[in-house]
């Protein structure tokens, strides 16, 4: 019997399965894959952008934006201000490109898709082949996780295996904090970028500030990659990343991965920031901000020199959350 419910999902015991790519359902289907461990979380939306209906967000518990509210007609009461919860920095934003044909979900012909949250040992995985349109065949999987063995902690993998060709590849693994909430009430740029470092020795950070409440937060990506890969790093206004290129062999896979070191200014003892209600960026006391700047630099770069690794941190995630789940009577 149907009731007019489509299905998105497959049936299984741990897993949210999406076997079928839905170009219609993509929102819904980013709030079904989203991760987080109290900290920080982020919804399920593709590493290389998609061009349809998405919202994408990464967040940091108690990092909000600060707009006044417009009323058609006023009342005494009536609140002035109104406070949101703010995509702060895309930090697995990965971009592809095959034999010169960047990969994309709307335009780029793949099969074998799936998708799926795995709730036992929370990650986020997508797979399928690309097919270029000369006919090449590469077989793709992305992998996902916001740790919950180190609540400062992130990461994610692309793995790439050449089916039927020996081709050339690029790969452009940033920090992509250009974009905003996609729904605000007025068009004013709520976000400025403070300091970043384009990449030495393999990290990439980026800081931000939150013009309307004073509070800062950095992020700072550390990245594995095939010895034989060529490496530049590049920064542009709110960005920050690598590109890397090689040669796919035949058969053989390489993976690209990163782990992501996330902090905020609520760590350096601020937990409401340095703009008060009312206030402007004018009321900023520049030597806190400094300060806390300093902080977000020095344990940043501390915390991210201490990352062991993609897989390390994987396993340690993983055997936290099944920690949790013994805990649990479900």
């Amino acid at each position: 019997m149907n009731f007019g419910v489509d299905k998105l999902f497959d049936i299984h015991p741990w897993k949210i399965v999406e076997s079928v790519f839905n170009s219609e359902k993509t929102q819904e289907a980013e709030s079904c894959f989203s991760l987080a461990n109290e900290y920080m979380g982020s919804r399920g939306s593709f590493e290389e952008g998609y061009e349809g209906a998405t919202l994408e967000g990464c967040y940091i518990g108690g990092i909000y934006v600060r707009q006044p509210i417009v009323y058609e007609f006023y009342r005494k009461a009536f609140p002035k201000e109104s406070n949101f919860m703010v995509h702060t920095t895309n930090w697995f934003r990965t971009q592809l490109d095959v034999d010169g044909e960047l990969f994309s979900m709307n335009c780029s012909v793949f099969n074998e898709y799936t998708r799926y949250l795995d709730m036992q040992r929370g990650l986020l995985v997508r797979e399928l082949t690309f097919v270029t349109s000369r006919g090449k065949k590469t077989r793709l999987c992305w992998e996902r996780l916001v740790s919950h063995a180190d609540r400062h902690t992130a990461a994610a993998s692309l793995t790439i295996t050449a089916l039927n060709h020996s081709s050339p590849v690029t790969v452009w693994m940033e920090l992509d904090g250009h974009q905003e909430n996609t729904h605000f009430g007025n068009a004013c740029r709520h976000m400025v970028e403070v300091h970043s470092e384009p990449g030495d020795d393999s990290a990439i950070s980026l800081v931000k500030k939150i013009r309307t409440t004073g509070q800062y937060f950095r992020h700072q990506m550390k990245t594995e990659i095939p010895p034989e890969a060529q490496v530049s790093f590049y920064h542009e206004e709110n960005r920050a990343g690598q590109e890397v290129a090689l040669v796919l062999a035949k058969g053989r896979t390489y993976r690209f991965s990163r782990v992501v070191s996330v902090f905020s200014s609520r760590d350096a003892g601020y937990p409401f920031g340095l703009i008060q209600k009312g206030q402007t960026e004018e009321d900023l006391d520049l030597q806190k901000e400094q300060e806390i700047i300093g902080f977000l630099h020095r344990e940043g770069r501390a915390h991210a020199a201490g990352q062991p690794g993609y897989d390390a941190v994987c396993e340690a995630h993983i055997e936290a959350v099944s920690a949790i789940w013994k805990t649990l009577d479900i």
